[in-house]
Order: C-alpha cells, then sequence, then structure tokens
C-alpha cells in the first residue's frame, strides 16, 4: 500500500471546515456540539500527523 500525501487543495478543505464552524459559531451564535468538536479535533491531529517534519523543525527552530 502507497501512502499519498494530500496536495495543497486538501488541506485548504480543511483549513475551511474549521473557519466556516467557527464563524457559524462567532457569528451567527450557533453552537457547536460535541461532533462537531471531536471531528475539529480529528482534522486537527491528521493535519500534526501529515505536517509532522515541518511542525518538529518549527519547533527546534524556537529557542
Amino acid at each position: 500500500m502507497t501512502l499519498r500525501v494530500p496536495d495543497e487543495r486538501q488541506t485548504a478543505f480543511r483549513r475551511e471546515v474549521v473557519a466556516a464552524t467557527l464563524i457559524r459559531w462567532a457569528v451567527l451564535g450557533e453552537l457547536v456540539d460535541p461532533m462537531t468538536t471531536a471531528g475539529l479535533v480529528i482534522i486537527f491531529v491528521g493535519f500534526a500527523c501529515i505536517k509532522r517534519r515541518a511542525l518538529s523543525d518549527l519547533a527546534a527552530s524556537v529557542p
């Protein structure tokens, strides 16, 4: 099985989902239910796993 790294369109889609949820909460005053929160956490963890090398380089460069 070959692992594919998501391209920028796919990661942009993930950012749009998070931004849309935050705007819905901030502007429209809608509550964010636990399932939505769990989904956002899963997206964040997945993004962090995909970008782990860049994140570790960034953490190493901070004094």
